[in-house]
């Protein structure tokens, strides 16, 4: 069932009426039309209509970017084949001067479950939460990560690229090198879903980590490991040894990527202790916009998403 048919069902009838037709409960199709963003009749809406005080019912809006139109019962909506999208990026503003925003929607929703996450041995926080926006950082580089991912997504947004956890529905993967380690620590966090930019109606990954590097620690028991330059033989007593391991920096990653099995693409930004991320997102973007370009084309060639 399409967005349209579902919009002419649920303004014909009651929806209380519509879902038994359709052998679903009231509420359950009340999620369907919120999730194919479909605009319900209020409360009172047939009463007023039966002595013509209704409003004229609102016309059905275009879906935004990853919000499915079609639903079937009993299986995962699905995204149909799209029109290829205009791909003409819009004028970037320049960085400088930029106001401070509030957090993101997404980071202010996850910036409790970051407070309250215990650390691995390699130093990264680990949330319980899985459904969170994909941010990878150690307690002390938290609120670095998290501003930069907030000043990314509103910019982003500023120039009509909206920024979502990826719905169910898209199977959107996030490859396996962003979820592994090496140096035998263990698995980094990684979120339920991937985060993505719809670029021009083109889904692109985005994952914002803080940088690691190599550093010696010492293990002094229980445990414990801390930075060799932190050992002190008269505070730790008793048997000791070191160990190199990647160990965060408080420096921020940007890894952009293609979400989809078989078509690679991915793209990085590495601070300095010169440069900065937050100074070059404008330029990032951009960036990112020609990927997604170049990745619509090529699933648009393969008869894939487009």
């Amino acid at each position: 069932m399409t967005r349209e048919e579902l919009y002419d069902l649920v303004w014909s009838n009651p929806v209380s009426t519509v879902a038994k037709d359709l052998g679903v409960s009231d509420v359950y199709l009340g999620r369907v039309c919120g999730l194919l963003e479909v605009p319900t009749p209020p409360r009172g809406y047939w009463r007023k209509l039966a002595t013509g005080k209704a409003h004229q019912r609102p016309e059905l809006p275009d879906p935004r970017p990853g919000v499915p139109r079609v639903w079937t019962k009993g299986k995962a909506t699905a995204q149909p084949a799209a029109q290829r999208p205009r791909y003409q990026a819009e004028p970037a503003q320049p960085s400088a001067g930029r106001r401070r925003r509030p957090p993101h929607e997404l980071v202010k929703q996850a910036e409790e479950h970051y407070r309250e996450s215990e650390h691995g041995v390699d130093g990264y926080l680990r949330p319980r939460k899985k459904l969170l926006p994909d941010i990878i950082t150690s307690r002390d580089g938290a609120a670095r990560c998290l501003r930069f991912a907030s000043d990314l997504f509103h910019v982003l947004e500023s120039r009509g690229h909206r920024v979502m956890i990826a719905p169910a529905f898209e199977r959107l993967i996030r490859p396996d090198p962003l979820m592994t380690k090496t140096d035998g620590a263990g698995a980094l966090w990684s979120p339920l879903r991937p985060t993505v930019a719809y670029i021009h109606g083109v889904p692109i990954g985005l994952c914002v980590m803080e940088a690691a590097a190599k550093k010696k620690l010492r293990y002094v028991g229980e445990g414990r490991y801390i930075p060799e330059k932190d050992y002190r033989p008269d505070r730790h007593p008793g048997p000791t040894s070191t160990v190199e391991r990647s160990m965060p920096t408080g420096l921020i990653e940007l890894i952009a990527y293609s979400p989809f099995h078989g078509f690679p693409w991915v793209k990085e930004w590495a601070e300095t202790p010169k440069w900065s991320l937050g100074s070059g997102i404008d330029g990032v973007i951009t960036v990112i916009e020609g990927g997604a370009v170049g990745l619509g084309i090529e699933l648009e060639k393969a008869g894939r998403y487009f």
